[in-house]
């Protein structure tokens, strides 16, 4: 078995074959070390028999049924339901369970995962199927399973505890807290047994065993206290800054990351490489304002990302990480990271980065429209790294044998100058063999050759913010590279995202229970809106987003302009953490979509009041904006952009001239500028953006492009091949001499 990646920051995947119950129980089955069933809960099962859960347990009856379930059997999460057949007692996270250990006097296990984790996989098949643990478990914990994906602020919560515990991050993530909610211990993965993963490893039996004797000491509690006290100080909103100097900001966080950067094989230095995150971001923002450092190590780094073992040159679409300097993947693939990357890639494509952007965001589009793509319309979480039950096949759908490469090649020679990483006697693709387009028929038999092959499992979860972040990517990506699929694949996903049947937060599309949107989901949704309002001609979608924005902002809004992250309790006990962290990560934070969402809408309205909306939530993000600038460059890349005003683009399409108005739609996406809004305005559709737009129409029949700065109109464009040097001769206007 090839086991890849650090134990934290969970790699992903488990593809074990979704086995349905041959007969659910009459009666809710005795779990080991639980002394009752839960008689409560015995009318359910029969309920549960309905829609079977995944059976993923070594414990059958001999009619092949599982012979344990739990609570988990009863949720509409896929990773909370892939537990709902071990012998752990599990709950879902919910006052019940704290009611629970507050009765009962019990240590509360919270283990927090999702889907396609692949060391949540390892640790489901090691030690929550064991029985020893399970008995350990029942009987000392109420055992507590969070999907990461599904609740995203308890994840934060719980993040910031392990960070006080000083334990890893990454996930599986596990707490032991009191029944009042003090943590008392915080791990990643762990095996079941001292030694299992070498001489002095230290099992979960061993580090449960003492807990459940030590943990409720004054002294362990009394630090647990003071440490959520703590967290949660940290978590107020700060104090709003006065003013910010964003050139400033920008240019001290650039250098920070370039002081941080692999001038050779790109990328931030370090043992593990992971593509998106603040660094690129921050790199696109300077490059496309022209700053040749910044341009230069982002040309390194979309090199990087292309032509290594991060890419996937047949199906499409970026693994989450290497385990090394780009070679050898972790080959979990998420929606919501290849989304961001792709929104990287557009840009970059938009500076001039050529062939390698170009192939990087095709086949991030690949991946979207394929493996993917639901039945819906919209688009799964994400793909497990494995091929096999319980992590035994980790990279064996995307690796080849020398053998395998030679006959799935054939009639042509294998492709031996596109073989990367070595994994025994398995060999990577490297992503350069997608970069040749004269290879799309070999690129085509590997595939079909790969597709018979056991393939990765699809986590299905429809989540509301990486879908919303793909209908913009689809969008305006599609209108870049002249794909009109991709176009009809991110309006078909936006209609179902804002039909108001669409996906709650953080859960599947057709569930309730979970159907409150946190300020992310808002967010992302307004910006979904806006790009489809605008490619589309529709004014009454950009009408929607700023309805919606508008009941974000009084359900979310705080007195200094910022804003909560949600308006739902995150720990224990009804505490709240209030503020909406302006930090960005891998994805941009939930307040900086805000402030992203707030500037576009001010652009598209020209309303001076959202525009200054927009510059105080930047300023919301306080002292920390000061403190570490690198960390929160979606945030700073949208301040440049309302320090420099709006730069709009209409295409006013021309009866009869059609094409000419996608050509000039495609242009002005490609060569897009920084905090550019581009519009469609069809043959008596209705006019979009401000009062200095409006009465904009076809130049002598022609389908023409209208370039504003601010209230200020150049002349039209009716050529795209003329598009890319007055878009550039308007943002010089725009930004000014600098």
């Amino acid at each position: 078995m090839v086991l890849l990646g650090a134990l934290a920051g969970c790699p992903g995947g488990d593809g074990a074959p979704d086995v349905g119950i041959a007969k659910a129980p009459v009666e809710a089955p005795t779990l080991p070390g639980v002394a009752l069933s839960p008689a409560e809960l015995a009318a359910r099962w029969a309920a549960a028999e309905a829609r079977p859960a995944p059976l993923r347990t070594a414990h059958l009856r001999p009619d092949g049924g599982p012979r344990f379930v739990n609570r988990m059997i009863f949720e509409e999460s896929p990773y909370l339901r892939q537990h709902a057949h071990l012998p752990v007692d599990w709950r879902p996270w919910g006052e019940e369970a704290w009611a629970e250990a507050r009765a009962s006097r019990r240590l509360v296990l919270v283990s927090l995962g999702y889907a396609t984790c692949h060391w949540c996989h390892v640790m489901e098949a090691e030690s929550w199927d064991d029985l020893e643990v399970a008995t350990l478990i029942n009987r000392a914990f109420v055992a507590v399973k969070v999907d990461r994906q599904e609740r995203p602020g308890v994840d934060r919560w719980a993040l910031h505890l392990l960070a006080g515990l000083g334990a890893p991050a990454g996930w599986p993530a596990h707490l032991v807290l009191s029944p009042e909610g003090e943590p008392l211990w915080g791990g990643a993965y762990l095996p079941a047994r001292d030694g299992d993963r070498g001489p002095g490893s230290v099992g979960l039996l061993t580090v449960l065993g003492r807990l459940s004797s030590e943990g409720a000491l004054p002294e362990k509690r009394a630090r647990g206290a003071a440490l959520v006290d703590a967290v949660e100080e940290g978590l107020r909103p700060p104090a709003p800054l006065d003013a910010v100097d964003g050139r400033a900001l920008r240019a001290e966080a650039l250098a920070r990351v370039l002081a941080e950067e692999d001038p050779v094989a790109g990328g931030r230095r370090g043992a593990r490489r992971f593509p998106a995150g603040l660094a690129p971001a921050l790199l696109l923002a300077e490059a496309r304002r022209g700053e040749p450092a910044a341009a230069a190590a982002l040309r390194r780094s979309v090199a990087a990302w292309t032509r290594g073992g991060l890419m996937d040159p047949l199906a499409g679409g970026f693994h989450r990480y290497t385990v090394d300097a780009w070679q050898t993947p972790h080959f979990e693939k998420m929606l919501l990271e290849n989304v961001v990357l792709g929104d990287i890639l557009l840009g970059a494509l938009a500076a001039d980065h050529g062939e390698e952007a170009e192939a990087g965001l095709r086949g991030v589009l690949e991946l979207l429209q394929g493996p993917l793509l639901l039945p819906s319309g919209c688009f799964g979480a994400g793909l497990d790294a494995d091929s096999g039950p319980g992590g035994a096949g980790e990279g064996a759908a995307y690796t080849w044998t020398a053998a395998e490469l030679t006959a799935a090649a054939a009639p042509g020679p294998a492709p031996d100058w596109a073989l990367g990483a070595t994994l025994g006697e398995r060999r990577v693709l490297n992503g350069a063999l997608a970069l040749d387009p004269a290879l799309g028929p070999l690129r085509a038999r590997l595939l079909a050759a790969r597709g018979r092959r056991p393939q990765p499992a699809l986590d299905p979860a429809e989540l509301v913010l990486p879908n919303a972040l793909a209908v913009k990517l689809l969008v305006e990506a599609g209108l870049a590279l002249g794909e009109p699929a991709a176009v009809a694949a991110g309006a078909r996903c936006g209609a179902r995202l804002l039909s108001g049947a669409g996906p709650g937060p953080h859960s599947r599309v057709d569930e309730t229970d979970v159907g409150r949107a946190d300020l992310g989901d808002s967010a992302a949704l307004v910006i979904a809106a806006l790009s489809l309002g605008a490619a589309t001609g529709d004014g009454a979608a950009i009408d929607a987003a700023l309805a919606r924005w508008r009941a974000a902002d009084a359900r979310f809004g705080l007195p200094g302009g910022g804003w909560r992250a949600d308006d739902q309790p995150w720990g224990p006990g009804a505490r709240l953490a209030e503020v909406a962290e302006p930090r960005d990560g891998d994805a941009p934070s939930a307040h900086s979509l805000m402030v992203a969402a707030t500037a576009a809408l001010a652009d598209w309205t020209g309303d001076p009041a959202l525009r200054a909306r927009a510059g105080a939530g930047a300023r919301a993000a306080g002292e920390a904006l000061l403190r570490r600038p690198e960390r929160h460059p979606w945030l700073l890349s949208t301040l440049a952009d309302v320090e420099d005003g709006p730069l709009t683009v209409v295409i006013a399409e021309a009866e009869g001239d059609a094409a000419a108005a996608a050509a000039l739609l495609g242009a002005a996406h490609r060569h897009a500028r920084p905090g550019q809004r581009t519009a469609r305005v069809r043959p008596g559709g209705p006019a979009l953006g401000p009062a200095s737009l409006q009465g904009k129409g076809p130049v002598d029949g022609r389908s023409a492009a209208y370039l504003c700065v601010g209230d200020r109109c150049l002349a039209p464009v009716v050529e795209a091949a003329a598009l890319p040097a007055a878009l550039r001769a308007a943002d010089g206007v725009r930004r000014g001499p600098r």
